[in-house]
């Protein structure tokens, strides 16, 4: 029922209107943005809607859009991870009709979407998550746990290379740590920072830092830039680093599951990408050149450019399918996949955002050693109650 209405759609919104839209694109990622920019282009040509593409830094994402919110600025259509849904009441997201979403979208993707059981974005891409790259001209065997990798790491000294990076201060990254020790931060309308799990995790990954194994002043670059450069054998990043890594370390590149705790997974977030619509855009003026957009972006071979010219993953259900069957060999993808399989899918509940802000702000409390862990759980989940109850309270 949902793709006939897709499909019925779509086909009157080239006899709706004549008017051609100018629309505003935001998008986020780091990567892809020359890939996109040419699909807007091919969309323009097949419509006679006009799209520019502003990108902005994931790291300044939702103070841009809550900045645009605040002073009337028009953006039309945002492309970002799902768990920027948060702030749906905020930057007053539109809430996507069944009509716009095709039956190729996995029940569990759109899920990612939703907020207070609304679907306030339409799902484009999936992944999102960390995984460990290596090089295998350093690396015979990989270490499978934390343990392992400290024992690897005089031989990789001896070389004059350090053992791994990633961004030490980047909560996208320690979380992965407390859900391995079995922690949550939001669990459905609840925050859930205040755990033995935290306070474990807490030190856990101090312990990395005063070992040596890592440098807690490590920043992006430090992880990306070093492996490319044979700096260091390992590194944590995400599937959006995939493309990149593969062109510069070829055949030397080695993707698998990041290191366990002990006999514990190491557990890291996912999330969908999505379109979503703030000021209410698919009920304005350009609705209909939206929804054309919308059609666009969920179509098979759309989808199918993407992952060849990015290896971003997409959620065409149907797409994904055959691409994990005719890579099966691919040991970088299925490195990828591997690691996926493990993730848990990030909340687009408005808690997320605050839970964000409340483990922030505990954490840094905890490496000044200001606090010890109990009370940097204990901070982190006031902080965030404090910051969630004002930003319903300040909501429209």
């Amino acid at each position: 029922m949902r793709y006939g209405l897709f499909i019925t759609l779509f086909a009157s919104l080239f006899t709706a209107s004549s008017v051609a839209a100018e629309l505003s694109f935001f998008y986020y990622r780091e990567q892809g943005k020359q890939v996109f920019q040419t699909l807007l282009e091919q969309f323009s040509q097949e419509t006679g809607h006009q799209v520019a593409l502003h990108q902005v830094l994931s790291s300044d994402l939702q103070p841009a859009l809550v900045k645009a919110a605040m002073s009337g600025q028009t953006v039309d259509v945002v492309f970002a991870p799902s768990d920027a849904i948060s702030i749906a009441n905020i930057i007053h997201l539109s809430a996507v009709p069944d009509a716009l979403l095709s039956e190729h979208i996995p029940s569990e993707q759109l899920a990612t979407a939703m907020s207070e059981g609304v679907v306030r974005g339409i799902p484009i891409l999936q992944g999102n998550h960390l995984m460990l790259f290596y090089n295998k001209a350093q690396v015979s065997q990989p270490a499978q746990t934390w343990q392992a990798l400290r024992a690897q790491q005089p031989a990789l000294a001896k070389q004059g290379v350090r053992t791994i990076g990633w961004p030490y201060s980047d909560m996208y990254w320690f979380a992965g740590f407390v859900h391995g020790f079995g922690g949550r931060m939001t669990q459905g309308q609840s925050l859930t920072l205040d755990s033995p799990a935290m306070q474990q995790a807490l030190r856990f990954y101090r312990d990395l830092s005063n070992s040596g194994l890592i440098d807690p002043s490590c920043d992006y670059a430090c992880g990306l830039q070093a492996l490319i450069d044979g700096e260091v054998a390992y590194a944590i990043n995400g599937e959006w680093a995939l493309a990149e890594l593969q062109q510069q370390l070829g055949a030397q590149l080695g993707v698998t599951k990041i290191p366990a705790i002990g006999d514990q997974h190491f557990v890291p977030f996912s999330s969908s990408l999505v379109l979503m619509f703030p000021n209410d855009s698919l009920n304005g003026p350009n609705g209909e050149a939206l929804a054309a957009l919308s059609q666009f972006f969920q179509r098979y071979d759309t989808q199918l450019k993407i992952y060849q010219q990015t290896r971003f993953l997409p959620v065409h259900q149907q797409l994904f399918s055959e691409l994990t069957k005719q890579e099966a060999n691919n040991s970088v993808l299925q490195g990828s996949l591997l690691q996926l399989a493990d993730a848990i899918p990030m909340s687009a509940e408005s808690v997320q955002n605050s839970a964000w802000t409340g483990m922030r702000k505990g954490f840094e409390l905890y490496i000044q050693g200001l606090v010890d862990e109990q009370q940097a759980s204990q901070f982190m989940q006031q902080y965030a109650e404090r910051d969630h109850r004002q930003q319903r309270e300040n909501a429209p």
